[in-house]
């Protein structure tokens, strides 16, 4: 692997291109996240409920679908559930991991989600260092 390759590799999350997708109803939780994701340098993009979200990732170019998706289950006009279900069918979404943050306890049945962080941790570092997993995970880094 030639010396370029593997710095390329390594490279800091201020620069990488595709961003993290947060999905919360709540504002000032959306913040909360967003602002702990741009700490270590990751670029946020949020959405209210889950119409948002997928109205995001169909407009969204290839360059430009998220690299990690934290997505809330209790959100009005789409929860996470119907969220998820939804977003599963379209090919183009695969490869991208889910995080859940949810305080139900349901959260952890859920199959094909790359984890689940409970809501009201205030655990930023533990956030980051999941998001950084999947990030890793879906080839984003």
């Amino acid at each position: 692997m030639s010396r370029l390759r593997r710095a390329l590799r390594r490279r800091e999350p201020a620069q990488r291109v595709r961003p993290i997708l947060v999905v919360e109803d709540d504002a000032d939780t959306r913040e909360t996240v967003c602002q702990a994701l741009k700490v270590p340098g990751y670029r946020c993009v949020s959405a209210a409920d889950g119409l948002e979200a997928l109205a995001y990732l169909h407009s969204a170019g290839n360059a430009d679908l998220p690299g990690a998706i934290v997505l809330n289950l209790h959100m009005p006009n789409m929860n996470g559930w119907t969220f998820l279900k939804v977003f599963r069918e379209d090919a183009r979404f695969t490869r991208i991991p889910v995080i859940v943050l949810s305080g139900d306890p349901r959260a952890d049945e859920i199959s094909g989600i790359f984890g689940v962080l409970r809501k009201g941790s205030n655990e930023a570092n533990a956030l980051v260092a999941l998001v950084r997993r999947a990030y890793e995970q879906s080839g984003s880094a």
